[in-house]
């Protein structure tokens, strides 16, 4: 599963205070945003300014670490006057990446990127996959359980010369 992640208004903030945004960036992700990144097993793939590309095996880990890092975003900006605060954006998608060295690339992380653009600062906006997904294992912070469809693939030669009973003729 792929996470982007962005600033809602990083310009603003940058032109307001340059130097205390940075500093607030920064205890930001060294408390908050790496350690849940590496609590929930994900890898973070790139940084570019207030953007964050992380990569997670799970699309759960993906979940569950994008919604404690918004709660934990939401605790530490209480007393923070609304225009002075740093809220993240994010986008999950599950898709198709290339990976090149240590980057990834490709439909999975567009999508992604896509889907950050989508959501409101301090939200997580996710594709119709990851909420499939998450879904069927009980939300969030559910355990799986949930119906599963299943679909059966053959190779159509042998399919086509079986018989009704799966004989072979």
């Amino acid at each position: 599963a792929i996470l982007v992640a962005d600033v809602a208004g990083y310009s603003r903030l940058m032109g307001a205070d340059e130097e205390g945004t940075l500093t607030q960036m920064k205890a930001h992700r060294r408390e908050l945003v790496d350690p849940k990144i590496e609590e929930h097993r994900g890898r973070l793939v790139k940084t570019a300014g207030d953007g964050l590309l992380v990569e997670f095996v799970s699309v759960i880990d993906a979940v569950r670490c994008a919604v404690d890092v918004q709660r934990g975003m939401a605790d530490r900006n209480t007393d923070i006057p609304s225009d002075k605060r740093i809220e993240f954006r994010m986008g999950i998608n599950v898709g198709d990446i290339i990976i090149d060295g240590g980057d990834i690339f490709g439909d999975g992380v567009n999508v992604a990127a896509r889907l950050e653009g989508l959501a409101e600062a301090g939200g997580l906006c996710v594709s119709g996959r990851v909420h499939d997904d998450v879904r069927v294992c009980g939300g969030a912070l559910g355990r799986c359980g949930g119906q599963v469809a299943a679909y059966r693939a053959r190779d159509r030669e042998k399919r086509d010369n079986q018989g009704r009973n799966g004989e072979t003729p």
